[in-house]
């Protein structure tokens, strides 16, 4: 995906590219004008997260050997954790040697 472009009722359009970078006036009200998955969005809103983060040297890429985890987001069973939640810290804990709060 590129990126996502958003409808503003008073000034037109905007844009997130596919870094995350925002593009156009500070807007308020927006509509989305993908079809696409809001799960679908979050996800790879997350594997980008994690690639900036692995570009940066904040996290470290996964060791030669161990397969990349796959990003999955899905519904909290309990209503107060959120709308949507991932385990990708658990499943990176270990082969990187972290907590997963870290």
């Amino acid at each position: 995906m590129a990126g996502s472009t958003w409808s503003t009722p008073a000034s037109g359009t905007c844009s997130i590219d596919a870094r995350g970078g925002y593009h156009g006036e500070p807007v308020t009200n927006l509509t989305p004008t993908t079809t696409e998955p809001l799960r679908s969005q979050v996800r790879q809103a997350i594997e980008r997260a994690w690639a900036r983060a692995v570009e940066s040297g904040a996290l470290q890429g996964a060791p030669d050997g161990v397969d990349r985890p796959r990003v999955e987001v899905e519904r909290p069973a309990k209503p107060e954790h959120g709308d949507l939640a991932t385990n990708l810290a658990l499943k990176l804990a270990r082969p990187l040697r972290r907590p997963p709060d870290a």
